[in-house]
Formats: C-alpha cells, sequence, structure tokens
C-alpha cells in the first residue's frame, strides 16, 4: 500500500505513510547497528543486533502489537521470507555466520552457512541471495 517503516537504532521503528505522514510504530531495544526488516502477512520482523550474547527476532503486528518470534541468535540481522512463506535470518556472531530458517513451530534450521553474512533475500526466481560486508552470492533453488 506504499506505507515505508525504518528502523532507528534508538529503538524506534517509525511509519511513513504514503503522503509522507510520520509516526512511531514501535519501540524494541536500542541496536548497536542498523535494524533489519521483512513485512510478512501478519506484521513486521525485526532484528535488532545488541552487544548481548543472545538477541530476539521481534514480530509487529499492524496495530504496533510487539512480541518475541524467536530468541538465541547470537547477533541476528538480515532476514526475509522464502517464496513458500518460511522465516530466514542471519545469525552473525564474531564471524560464525549462517541463514537459519524459522519454523512457525519448532528450532531454528541452519540452511545456508557462509564466512561474514549479513543478508538474505529471494529474488522472483526462488533463488536465495546472501551477502557478506562486500560480496553476493545467489544460490540456485534446493
Amino acid at each position: 500500500d506504499g506505507t515505508l517503516y525504518v528502523g532507528d537504532r534508538s529503538g524506534t521503528v517509525f511509519e511513513v505513510s504514503r503522503g509522507g505522514q510520520v509516526r512511531t510504530f514501535a519501540t524494541l531495544p536500542a541496536s548497536v547497528a542498523a535494524f533489519h526488516l521483512a513485512l510478512g502477512g501478519d506484521g513486521l520482523y525485526v532484528t535488532a543486533p545488541t552487544l548481548s550474547a543472545r538477541d530476539a527476532v521481534y514480530r509487529v503486528a499492524f496495530d504496533g502489537t510487539v512480541s518475541v518470534v524467536h530468541t538465541g541468535f547470537g547477533r541476528p540481522q538480515g532476514l526475509a521470507f522464502s517464496p513458500d512463506g518460511d522465516l530466514h535470518v542471519v545469525e552473525a556472531l564474531a564471524g560464525v555466520s549462517g541463514v537459519y530458517r524459522v519454523p512457525a513451530s519448532g528450532p531454528a534450521e541452519l540452511a545456508v552457512s557462509g564466512s561474514r553474512l549479513v543478508g538474505v533475500a529471494f529474488d522472483g526466481r526462488a533463488r536465495v541471495v546472501v551477502c557478506s560486508a562486500d560480496t553476493a552470492f545467489a544460490l540456485p533453488p534446493a
């Protein structure tokens, strides 16, 4: 619908309407790095890396209600939904990184392992694209 969501490292997620009106959408813990956002069918999913050894993935419902989707990631960063609707999250703690599939129920599963990964996306051809600080890799569908 043209709505833009922007995460501020101080912990605020803003909603910017198509007409340019800005309002606070949600408040989360402050982040030491950029917020990472992915829009799902039931809300906005957010990672906010902190200095903690373990961080959460949050879901902000469209009414602004915040809930925790998954805990225990070490420095969660990029996240995206696959074409089949599964949430994928990059864990990037101290150089150990991977892309995890986070099912609606059950534990997260390692889907892709790689060095210094920070981002993940899915393209229109069902390929997963993973990014490090300086390179993007397109992987064929499984």
